[in-house]
């Protein structure tokens, strides 16, 4: 099909509103059409041109972004053609033309859409060598677009502009960055290498990095179905430099915000890496527990700098100056080395910010390297000095050096209030800190959710929960039969019960909460001891806080105060951020808890399927103990036949003497009957001389015949004639006739002389290839007979035409042509003739070398395959 044609069916489907125009399925199986024949042309470029500009020349006419029937098929004529497609088109043209708009569309169909996410993919996950720049900034690009087109919920400016958008805008937002996500995880999951060095690169912008963080989790989360793509993924990710950049960001960063997020995503990483990349999770051991330490000595921010939007008192902005320089004195920020080249984050949010929670991660590194992270803890200036001798160390970010960034007292202090929460670990006298540093660890083998599951079980207050459960009474809707002995739950008496309490609502009033010493401690204990808490009639305190706030500044600001040239309040701003971190975190929270979900349904499992092992271990142990009853009756029975055995024993004790006494004079004829095997011996070693003596002969015989082999064929050479040739083959096939019957008969066992046979062989091809060159000499004669007989013919014609000449008025006027002619004819005739006769003895030729060959095949090897030319045999083209 041409390009015109297509190009008419194209605008056809996307601007004609007859009820005739061509259907989608027939364009696109003309669109195949064409893609065969611009593929298979001898000059694809231009085709490939041509179609480009057409292409764009109808969109720029015809194509309805308010359409989405039109874009759909749009993207499907695109999608169909992205064999022709160039990814420096995709990138530079219709990206911004039609992908953009669509990925940005909300309505569109899930076909297309699915379409357009493809055709993005194909200009990513491309080797382009002709544009590799390109192709790599349009990467760049679509991260860009991640991080500052789409919606970021870090971010107190798209917050505000959220808020005053429409609904339809916000749709487009959200499917805009849910587009975008799934491209770049698709991309990554081709490429994971190149989508990590991507954004490590983008780790340099401080305000990107929340955001960054947010997408490395959903990342990795991508991969948890099927399991083996994690397999693939997470050592890759483990010898990346984006890992390390991560750590980094826990370690210098000022953001709680983002401290708690890439906490969460490091606590995830842990286990993945104990289980498929062991090697770089031990490298990286020395960092994990000096972020471990960091985010356990966390500093916390002045509490005056928090109260800056009350001003009912005139000295208040002094006294929080005052809290701040105490603050700055007591706990100073650590100045980085300037060849680190690091921008620090100092907050994501302004206002009142948590201290990040280390205590999953201290849960752990705990349950994987006790020891380590013991001798860690204990000095920690020690063991990354050691670390460092050991090349597994890490050199200081700040400028006075690790003495003046760890205080090894506080570290210490810390450290003990956790540690007090979890069990004493087994490996801390089993095992030491040199052995788990060298990779003796006992998780070995130990998949992720099992690592997850056992290392929550090491902190107290989960295993207390896990023990109240187990023991806990059961309630009336699950209370088990009592008809049987084995229907009753285990119980514990020791373990107390624990009565429902309920809390009341606190009174609040403007700029203060007004609650009960006791109130704070029930609450405070119910949270810690993690038992069931049941919220009566929740209702939210951020409304009351601000009104409270509010009031203090007169009125809260409404939303057509907020939307006009007057600045929004402070207290608003603060409100709103503090809010925006909230559910930041519980978003964070909530996917770390779907993720511990899916861990502990895998760790169920594994637990059920260790159950019904354990079944089966007991079916076959009591297996196993009815065959032992069986084997020992039948040992009772074996030692019963035992007994009779011996007796049968003692009365054959004396036959078997009588029969040693008849073995020994048996010897003794036996030995007569060797002397006489070893004279025989002699006998037939002497014959075997002689044979092989016979054998040296009839090698010389065969040599001789491989030597007047090669004389007859370098005398066939010579000779010109034809029937000498064949007599002197026929003396040769004589000849090898003669020494195959001896071979028959004397060395029937010698088959193994090979190299004779492939000589003979050689032989044979080299005869087949003349018979082919005298085939072909006869062709060429045959040819040339054709050529002379059409001369002849000619001429002939021409005869009879002077002869017609001769006979007319005019005839006497040629007699010297007519004559010339007449010559011609002669010689050509005899040259005809002699070419016939020639062409005669060829073909009897080819005839007797068919026979021939015909003889050297079956006549020269009889005896079923063991003579010269068994082995295979050769055919008429000499294989």
């Amino acid at each position: 099909m041409s390009l015109s044609q297509l190009s008419r069916q194209i605008r056809s489907l996307l601007d004609d509103p007859t009820p005739d125009k061509p259907s989608l399925p027939d364009v696109l199986n003309s669109i195949d059409d064409f893609v065969i024949s611009c593929t298979s042309s001898s000059e694809p470029e231009i085709g490939i041109y041509n179609l480009s500009n057409e292409l764009q020349i109808i969109c720029e006419k015809l194509l309805d972004h308010s359409s989405l029937f039109t874009i759909s098929n749009f993207l499907a004529v695109l999608y169909r053609l992205e064999p022709l497609l160039s990814p420096t088109s995709i990138i530079s043209v219709w990206f911004d033309l039609v992908l953009r708009p669509s990925l940005r569309e909300p309505r569109l169909p899930g076909t297309a859409l699915k379409q357009a996410k493809n055709l993005v993919l194909s200009a990513l996950d491309t080797n382009d060598h002709l544009s590799p720049e390109k192709v790599a900034d349009f990467r760049r690009r679509l991260v860009d677009y991640y991080l500052l087109d789409v919606f970021n919920d870090g971010s107190g400016e798209d917050m505000l502009e959220w808020a005053e958008l429409s609904d339809g805008q916000r749709e487009v937002r959200v499917r805009w960055k849910g587009n975008l996500e799934d491209v770049l995880v698709s991309f990554g999951k081709r490429r994971p290498e190149d989508l990590m060095t991507e954004i490590n690169t983008h780790f340099a912008t401080p305000s990107s990095r929340l955001q960054l963080i947010r997408f490395i989790d959903v990342f990795i989360t991508s991969h948890s179905s099927p399991p083996s793509s994690l397999a693939t993924l997470i050592p890759i990710l483990a010898s990346h430099p984006l890992l390390q950049t991560i750590l980094t960001s826990l370690l210098l960063d000022g953001s709680t915000t983002t401290c708690t997020v890439a906490l969460s995503l490091l606590i995830k990483l842990v286990p993945l890496f104990a289980v498929h990349a062991r090697e770089e999770l031990l490298k990286n051991l020395p960092y994990i527990f000096v972020v471990l330490q960091r985010i356990l000595c966390w500093k916390q921010p002045p509490l005056a700098s928090h109260h800056h939007y009350s001003h009912s008192h005139s000295g208040d902005d002094d006294d929080i100056t005052l809290s701040q320089t105490i603050d700055a004195e007591l706990n100073p920020v650590l100045a980085l080395r300037p060849d680190l080249g690091w921008d620090r984050l100092k907050n994501t949010f302004a206002g009142a910010s948590s201290v990040p929670e280390v205590r999953g991660l201290f849960t752990l590194m705990y349950y994987l390297f006790p020891c380590a992270l013991v001798l860690f803890l204990r000095a920690p200036l020690v063991f990354i000095s050691e670390q460092t001798v050991l090349g597994l160390g890490l050199d200081c970010p700040y400028v006075g050096g690790w003495e003046a960034a760890i205080d090894e007292e506080e570290v210490r202090s810390k450290a003990e209030q956790l540690i007090r929460t979890h069990t004493c670990h087994a490996s801390l006298i089993s095992s030491t800190a040199v052995a788990e540093l060298a990779g003796e660890t006992f998780w070995r083998g130990y998949g992720v959710e099992r690592i997850w599951a056992e290392s929550r079980m090491v902190d107290v207050r989960r295993m207390g929960v896990a023990v109240r459960g187990r023991y806990a009474e059961p309630s009336p809707s699950s209370t088990p039969d009592t008809s049987t002995p084995d229907a009753s739950p285990p119980s514990n008496p020791s373990l107390p019960s624990h009565p429902t309490t309920t809390l009341d609502h606190a009174d609040i009033l403007p700029g203060r909460v007004r609650i009960s010493l006791e109130k704070i401690l029930a609450v405070s204990t119910a949270l810690r001891s993690n038992i069931e808490l049941e919220i009566v009639e929740p209702t939210s305190q951020w409304a009351n806080q601000a009104q409270a706030q509010g009031e203090d500044q007169g009125q809260l600001p409404s939303r057509t105060q907020s939307q006009s040239d007057d600045p929004i309040p402070p207290h608003v701003l603060d409100m709103l951020a503090l809010l925006m971190r909230e559910v930041l975190l519980l978003r964070n929270e909530l996917n770390f808890e779907l993720w511990v979900g899916r861990e502990s349904s895998k760790h169920i499992g594994r637990l059920y399927e260790d159950r019904l092992v354990s079944k089966r271990a007991e079916m076959e142990r009591q297996g196993l103990y009815n065959k032992l009853r069986r084997y020992r009756a039948d040992v009772v029975n074996l030692e019963r036949a035992l007994s009779d055995q011996k007796a049968k024993f003692a009365s054959s004790k004396s036959k078997y003497e009588d029969w040693t006494t008849e073995l020994h004079d048996k010897l003794m004829r036996l030995r007569l009957e060797k002397d006489v095997w070893l004279k025989e011996s002699a006998t037939l070693r002497t014959q075997a001389t002689e044979s092989r003596a016979m054998l040296e002969a009839q090698k010389g015989l065969l040599a001789n015949a491989s030597r007047e082999l090669f004389e007859v064929k370098t005398k066939g050479r010579e000779v010109g004639h034809k029937v000498e040739r064949l007599r002197d083959y026929e003396k040769v096939i004589e000849g090898h006739v003669r020494v195959q019957s001896l071979w028959d008969e004397d060395f029937a066992k010698f088959n193994e002389r090979a190299e004779e046979m492939e000589e003979l062989k050689g032989q044979l091809k080299q005869m087949f290839y003349r018979l082919q060159s005298y085939e072909a000499t006869s062709k060429e004669l045959d040819e040339q007979g054709r050529r002379y007989r059409r001369q002849i013919q000619s001429l002939e014609a021409r005869l009879d035409q002077q002869q017609q000449q001769q006979q007319s008025p005019s005839a006497h006027h040629m007699p010297d042509e007519f004559a010339l002619l007449v010559t011609q004819k002669a010689e050509l005739t005899d040259m005809n003739r002699k070419l016939r006769e020639k062409h005669g003895d060829m073909v009897e030729e080819v005839e007797e070398l068919r026979a021939m060959v015909e003889v050297l095949r079956g006549g020269m090897a009889p005896g079923g395959g063991h003579g010269l030319m068994s082995g295979g045999g050769v055919d008429e083209r000499g294989i």
